[in-house]
C-alpha cells in the first residue's frame, strides 16, 4: 500500500491521504482546498496510534 499511497501523493491533486500501515487500507479524501497533505498513522512505544505529516520532498 505504501507504493499505491506515494504514486496518489505524487501524481494526483488531493486534500487528504492517510497511510495506516502496509496491511491496511489508505485514505484519501479529495477537496477544495487540495492541501496535499501525506499522514502516516505511527504506532508509538505504548501501542497507540498517533498522526506524522509526511514530507513527500
Amino acid at each position: 500500500m505504501r507504493e499505491v499511497a506515494d504514486w496518489l501523493a505524487e501524481n494526483t491533486p488531493f486534500d487528504l491521504l492517510y497511510f495506516y500501515d502496509e496491511n491496511r487500507p489508505i485514505h484519501v479524501s479529495y477537496g477544495p482546498e487540495q492541501k496535499g497533505e501525506y499522514i502516516d498513522l505511527v504506532i508509538t512505544e505504548t501501542g497507540r496510534q498517533v498522526p506524522r505529516k509526511r514530507s513527500l520532498i
